[in-house]
């Protein structure tokens, strides 16, 4: 297995300030993992009267979000409504008061496409598809009609006359199969097809194409060998960022390089896992994650894009106790070996601290929103033995999906890949 290294993050190709002239203009867009709600998120919202409340999850995080030009997640849920059940693992159904927390805390696209999108079958995803529709969000991996699946990013415009598109796409759906004569209302890994995709939004008038890819083996903390040759595949037919999700822990991020359509060469991100953004699953490594925030640089005149820089907020949840009830927040890390800015215990401070060590070893922390000092280590677990897959390369494509829920084409370049 390849092993990635930590090392930092270098855009080579990006332009001097002054770029042949041209005013260039400066977006920045952000990326968390998996949304999720188990069973204990589902009874620290729900309150007194019946109703759902998220009021207080993402406030320490939002100022990372709603002050980018563009936020993205992955929705690991449905919205089916309460007829169907509100439950958490392993048919996930969430209420709608967690698309309108993700909304207040600034995100704009929310990837449908992931191996729990069918876990209330076709009237959960269509009723998903509704109440995200309604909110006003971005979104792509779902579709409701072949027309729509026609176009199967959603395409933002920013600051500059950038425009972005997001495509999502999914390994599985579990052991809920696709309904018969609707292929096209998931989207998953057809590797001709997604070739298509890419090029198909680039000549839409895309200028920057992000990818988010929900695969890989769940609880390691490497990408597989088959991980890294679909993201070179999908850089090589035009992608700029692949946005990774699906194994519950972070996974290292890497500069691509490819060659765009004057034949220059070309730098793209490739974020193999995000982790969780938020969930119950309340084990190290899968209680922490970070925010990806990209800078990119845009000119208009000459229609040239570029990713130019890159950096990291770890973030960890916590689930404290108030007032005899669980209440889960999601926090940046502690930026040093103490905690006094932050409402935590000291047994939560450590796990936050050793959340933040464990990112180091696989990120360079000079790229954190803060620099990591040196301190004596926390021991870590050799091996983890309460999350497992079963998995073989061959079966990939239509893995199941063993999750435990915490108590519930063209050549490319690496820029780093350590040996085994």
């Amino acid at each position: 297995m390849l092993v990635l290294l930590a090392a930092p993050l270098i855009f080579p190709n990006a332009p001097a300030p002054d770029y042949a002239g041209c005013p260039l203009t400066r977006v920045e867009i952000a990326m968390v993992g998996d949304t999720m709600m188990h069973g204990m998120q589902l009874k620290a919202a729900r309150q007194k009267d019946g109703s759902y409340s998220l009021d207080g999850v993402f406030d320490e995080v939002e100022p990372y979000l709603s002050s980018v030009d563009l936020a993205i997640t992955n929705l690991e849920t449905v919205t089916a409504g309460p007829d169907q059940g509100f439950a958490g693992f392993p048919l996930f159904n969430s209420p709608v008061a967690l698309l309108d927390a993700l909304k207040d805390t600034g995100f704009d696209i929310l990837q449908t496409a992931n191996n729990h999108c069918l876990d209330r079958g076709e009237l959960g995803a269509m009723r998903t598809l509704d109440a995200v529709d309604e909110r006003g969000f971005g979104r792509s991996g779902t579709y409701r009609s072949r027309e729509e699946r026609e176009r199967p990013w959603t395409m933002q415009s920013l600051a500059g006359g950038l425009d972005v598109a997001f495509i999502g796409y999914t390994f599985s759906t579990n052991r809920e199969a696709i309904p018969r004569g609707k292929p096209w209302m998931v989207n998953m890994l057809d590797l001709g097809q997604m070739d298509r995709d890419v090029i198909e939004a680039r000549r839409a008038g895309a200028e920057l194409v992000i990818v988010g890819i929900h695969w890989g083996v769940e609880y390691r903390d490497q990408p597989e060998a088959h991980m890294v040759w679909l993201a070179d595949r999908i850089v090589a037919a035009g992608a700029d960022i692949i946005m990774g999700t699906h194994p519950h822990v972070v996974q290292p991020t890497i500069v691509r390089h490819a060659r765009n359509e004057y034949g220059e060469q070309r730098d793209a991100l490739v974020i193999y896992s995000l982790g969780n953004f938020v969930s119950n699953q309340r084990v190290f490594r899968r209680e922490g994650s970070l925010i990806v925030r990209v800078e990119v640089l845009h000119c208009e005149a000459m229609n040239r894009t570029w990713i130019s820089d890159v950096r990291f907020t770890p973030t960890w949840v916590d689930d404290r106790l108030v007032n005899g009830k669980r209440g889960f927040r999601v926090l940046p890390t502690t930026q040093t070996d103490v905690c006094d800015d932050l409402d935590v215990t000291p047994t939560e401070c450590k796990r936050q601290i050793r959340h933040r060590k464990h990112l180091a070893t696989l990120y360079d922390a000079s790229q954190f929103d803060w620099s990591t000092d040196t301190v004596e280590e926390i021991p870590v677990p050799a091996f983890d033995p309460t999350g497992w897959m079963l998995y073989s390369p061959f079966s990939y494509f239509a893995a199941a999906d063993w999750e435990v829920a915490g108590g519930e084409a063209g050549a490319v370049e690496a820029d780093r890949v350590g040996a085994p």
